[in-house]
């Protein structure tokens, strides 16, 4: 969006920025996510299944991947790998 608040017009140099803008982001999620302790990860992820299965939005078969369990830098997240 532009300062105003009025949408950017699709085209190649805004689509750019977005792609930075996204990358940047992974970047700063996956540095934040390697420096939580092993338990802390595992705290966050339960606190996160527990609302998104307590939410109703999910059908209750539907599986919701514990990215930030996975012991591996990044947490598994394919994001933000």
């Amino acid at each position: 969006m532009e300062a105003g608040g009025a949408p950017l017009a699709p085209g190649p140099e805004n689509m750019a920025a977005l792609r930075a803008a996204k990358k940047a982001l992974r970047l700063e999620m996956k540095r934040k996510v390697a420096a939580l302790s092993d338990a802390e990860r595992r705290r966050q992820t339960e606190a996160v299944s527990r609302r998104v299965s307590d939410s109703g939005e999910t059908p209750a078969h539907r599986h919701i991947p514990p990215f930030g369990a996975d012991p591996t830098p990044g947490g598994g997240d394919p994001a933000t790998t």
